[in-house]
């Protein structure tokens, strides 16, 4: 247990408290989440609205995609960007377009 956790119970949640709270499927449990909106297609276009960055349980950071058919996409093991992240490592996330290209990071 976290030493400020054990003076301070109150104050903590998950994993911190015990380890029994962490997850073992899905997104890890304390996870920040990044959001990345896609706002250069036009209202009634298909595609992609925003992108959203999570940490999965096993600490690979994963991303899933909301459409405008009100679908979310991916989330498996082929949307990793990165592995072996540490536990609750913080994440970010940007949309620009540039010469005329969107990007999403």
């Amino acid at each position: 247990m976290d030493p400020f956790c054990r003076d301070h119970p109150k104050l903590c949640i998950g994993g911190s408290l015990n380890a029994e709270y962490f997850s073992t499927k899905g997104a890890f449990n304390g996870s920040g989440i990044a959001l990345a909106g896609e706002s250069w297609n036009p209202p009634g276009a298909t595609g992609t609205l925003f992108t959203l960055y999570f940490q999965h349980h096993t600490g690979a950071i994963r991303y899933l995609k909301y459409t405008s058919g009100q679908k979310w996409v991916g989330g498996g093991i082929t949307e990793t960007v990165a592995t072996n992240a540490k536990n609750a490592t913080p994440i970010s996330a940007v949309a620009y377009a540039a010469n005329s290209t969107q990007f999403v990071r």
